[in-house]
């Protein structure tokens, strides 16, 4: 009699225990594929934000290098292109700014933010990487360059004859980063600016 009541409790606790641990993986469970779910989309939103990191950088690495050439914008928006290709889409990038900057600290300014400023800064966006050089290589209307011209940069050592001393050069980059989980959102906007200055070519 003894060994059969024991028998009986056993298969009570061992239901106890199985009841206890379904209650436990369901209270856990959420918690655990919440966890997870947050890390995978911060990883995407890391890789983003390094993207854009790299595609500012890239891109004023080209407009130093370009400094006055007619198609400097166009090898610009080539090197955001290159960057960003596969990571984040074109038709995510709202809007790319080339812009000439008062020094090396300079924000994008206000007004190009809104639009194009003559003299000042030319406004794209991804769909303008399948503009064709020769659309941009120009100042001449409809080019989207020919508000800040890049002939008209400054890139001589020397403060003579209205070349110099170089430009400081910005780029800024404003992306909608589609997140996959929605745990932080269905989107998350990333802008990035890097300015430089443009590379000396000649003394005066």
């Amino acid at each position: 009699m003894g060994r059969t009541n024991y028998f009986f409790q056993r298969r009570r606790r061992d239901r106890d225990d199985r009841g206890a641990a379904i209650i436990e993986a369901a209270l856990i469970l959420p918690v655990f594929v919440v966890l997870v779910l947050a890390v995978l989309e911060g990883g995407r939103i890391m890789l983003g934000n390094q993207t854009m990191g790299a595609a500012t950088a890239g891109a004023a690495r080209s407009a130093s290098l370009a400094a006055n050439d007619l198609d400097a914008d166009y090898l610009i928006l080539q090197a955001i292109e290159d960057a960003t290709q596969g990571r984040i889409k074109s038709s995510s990038i709202t809007k790319i700014v080339i812009f000439e900057a008062s020094s090396s600290t300079a924000s994008v300014p206000a007004d190009c933010l809104i639009g194009p400023v003559s003299g000042k800064c030319n406004v794209y966006d991804g769909t303008s990487f399948d503009i064709p050089e020769e659309d941009l290589a120009t100042c001449d209307p409809p080019s989207l360059a020919r508000f800040w011209c890049p002939s008209d940069r400054k890139y001589a050592a020397q403060n003579d004859n209205g070349n110099g001393p170089p430009d400081w050069i910005g780029v800024y980059i404003e992306a909608d980063f589609d997140l996959v989980t929605g745990i932080f959102g269905d989107q998350i906007q990333f802008d990035e600016t890097k300015v430089t200055r443009v590379e000396a070519r000649s003394i005066v």
